[in-house]
């Protein structure tokens, strides 16, 4: 049955619909200046989940198991539970620390254990992307 990653292509899909249809238009802020506009990046991330999803819907490979597993359905709801916490505690704690705990808990789901991937996915990916926006694009990141 191919039920388990079809499943997964259409919350992918309506994931990304709920971002270009609602989350963008209401929460993405700010004015369209000469370095650009602060909902460009958000709506390239929407486009993609709608059409990987798509493509996953369209694509599944059969597979033995129908739903996912408990262990799957548990490390879920640990990157949920992660998101919440940090979530909550990005305006005290700002973004670099954010989003290097949240690479850490990533990092620990998809068991990688070599040593230079860990250190730049837990450093080099959260430093890229704060000197992407806030030194090169120049937009305030939370």
């Amino acid at each position: 049955m191919i039920l388990k990653e079809r499943l997964l292509g259409v919350g992918g899909a309506l994931f990304g619909a709920l971002l270009l249809l609602y989350l963008i238009p209401t929460f993405v802020t700010g004015e369209v200046t000469e370095s650009g506009d602060p909902s460009f990046f958000p709506r390239i991330a929407g486009w993609l989940f709608l059409v990987l999803g798509g493509l996953q819907i369209l694509f599944a490979t059969p597979s033995e198991e129908t739903l996912p597993s408990k262990q799957e359905m548990g490390r879920l709801v640990l990157f949920v539970g992660a998101m919440v916490l940090g979530t909550s505690l990005l305006p005290i704690v700002g973004f670099l620390p954010y989003s290097m705990g949240l690479m850490a808990v990533i990092v620990l789901m998809v068991f990688e254990k070599r040593p230079h991937w860990i250190a730049l996915t837990i450093v080099g990916v959260p430093i890229g992307t704060w000197l992407l926006f806030e030194q090169i694009l120049q937009r305030p990141l939370p």
